[in-house]
């Protein structure tokens, strides 16, 4: 069974939309990059069950919906203490694990036992807060006061 057409070194799909067209503009090219697969904005539209999205936002961009952000280093220690870097009504809370050991995140009574832990080397820990609500990160240390960062913004 042959699903596509060859024209010199380009494929399309072999299936046609019933007037002779491929039913997505499809080409798979193999000189430079072997199987690179090209999708135009109309093939894209025309596949059922994909949705289009516009490309997400980078580190390097200014984000719209961000009109400020602090980051700030505190010292966690034996007793839970929430995590702030001074914006009250933050849309996003950041907590970056410390260079060594475990911290723990939960709510005010957040315990060793009780709380997820965030230890060196793990991924940060990012959590959005809806516009116009409060969240309150608690954070305690594994028995020895850890350095960590925290990134917020609005």
């Amino acid at each position: 069974m042959t699903l596509l057409n060859k024209d010199g070194d380009v494929y399309t799909s072999a299936r046609d939309d019933g007037t002779g067209k491929p039913i997505t503009d499809i080409h798979l090219k193999s000189q430079e990059k072997p199987l690179q697969v090209d999708f135009p904005q109309a093939g894209l539209d025309a596949i059922k069950g994909i949705q289009v999205q516009p490309p997400s936002v980078t580190l390097n961009e200014r984000d719209t919906g961000f009109s400020s952000f602090k980051t700030d280093k505190f010292t966690v220690t034996s007793t839970a203490q929430k995590v702030t870097a001074g914006i009250t009504d933050r849309t996003a809370l950041t907590i970056y694990p410390p260079a060594e050991g475990t911290i723990y995140i939960g709510n005010s009574t957040v315990t060793a036992d009780t709380g997820i832990p965030l230890t060196a080397g793990d991924k940060p820990f990012s959590v959005p807060v809806a516009v116009g609500k409060t969240l309150f990160v608690y954070v305690i240390n594994d028995g020895t006061d850890r350095d960590v960062k925290v990134f917020e913004a609005k």
